[in-house]
């Protein structure tokens, strides 16, 4: 049966793959109406959501911030799906790098580094902009989590991995960063902002609220002895995405995983406060409440 979806899909998803920008995002207001009004498409989880995260938030100001992001996240869609096909010129002509000295300073004397993130603005298109940049002077690994259907895993995993991009499955990210890439450092990307499973919680007050974070990123930095830096990615408009980076640690091994997630945790919450439209507040984030003999972060 997956083989079957995924025959009959596949020459319909390269049919819109294809075409320019400019039709597709058309086809993102059209389809935006559709789930917004009829579909409704986890409104519910997504209407919770805010009104927990911003509690003093009138009613008419979290509407607004819940219809952009339903608009933001039909082009995300669109634009996973051209991802599949968009060129390296095309990729590149979407981003801009702020370049961050002291990290390109350790890269450059062969240091591997962490870079953290959440799930701000399009992952797919920042992936294939990365492996693509020449301002990226690394290597570029990514955990990712894999999908059920075979056939579609196969072809989403081509398509990030086709401009050099390493993709490590979730399962798998310890095998990933202990491997040491020959010819140049790498940068090993990891998206922390979904909801850890509770025996490896990591708490904190994020956005109003107790949050659990893995805290995969913190334990590699310092078995690994590695800095780590958050991506911080501004949307300045439809398709386009600036990248920064703000360090967390260059001596991981002399602060605590308390303090690098910490880190990690303000980095990522201003990055939402500064446009929230951008997160990803479709997924269920605070399905998990904290057991008795946990502590939260203060």
């Amino acid at each position: 049966m997956q083989a079957i979806l995924y025959y009959i899909s596949l020459p319909f998803i390269y049919l819109i793959s294809v075409l320019p920008l400019s039709i597709l995002y058309k086809l993102s207001d059209l389809l935006f109406y559709i789930n917004f009004y009829i579909i409704k498409y986890r409104r519910t989880i997504v209407w919770q959501n805010l009104k927990n995260s911003y509690p003093n938030v009138s009613e008419i100001e979290l509407r607004k911030i819940e219809k952009d992001f339903f608009r933001v996240l039909t082009d995300y869609i669109i634009e996973a799906i051209k991802a599949l096909t968009i060129s390296k010129k095309g990729i590149l002509a979407l981003g801009e790098v702020i370049q961050n000295n002291e990290m390109n300073e350790l890269t450059k004397n062969g240091r591997n580094i962490i870079v953290s993130t959440g799930h701000v603005a399009n992952q797919e298109m920042v992936c294939l902009y990365m492996s693509s940049s020449p301002d990226f002077r690394t290597n570029v690994k990514a955990i990712y989590h894999q999908l059920a259907n075979p056939y579609f895993e196969k072809l989403f995993l081509d398509s990030r991995q086709r401009h050099g991009s390493v993709l490590i499955p979730m399962k798998k990210s310890r095998e990933g960063i202990k491997e040491q890439d020959k010819l140049r450092p790498f940068s090993f990307f990891l998206i922390n902002d979904q909801s850890a499973s509770l025996e490896k919680a990591y708490w904190s007050m994020f956005l109003n609220q107790e949050t659990c974070f893995y805290r995969g990123m913190a334990e590699f930095a310092k078995a690994y002895d590695m800095p780590v830096y958050y991506m911080h990615i501004d949307r300045p408009g439809r398709g386009r995405f600036i990248l920064s980076f703000k360090k967390i640690t260059n001596e991981p091994k002399k602060i605590s995983e308390s303090e690098i997630l910490e880190k990690h945790v303000k980095y990522l919450e201003e990055n939402i406060l500064k446009d929230p439209q951008i997160w990803l507040w479709s997924h269920k984030r605070w399905k998990s409440k904290r057991l008795p003999n946990q502590e939260l972060y203060k």
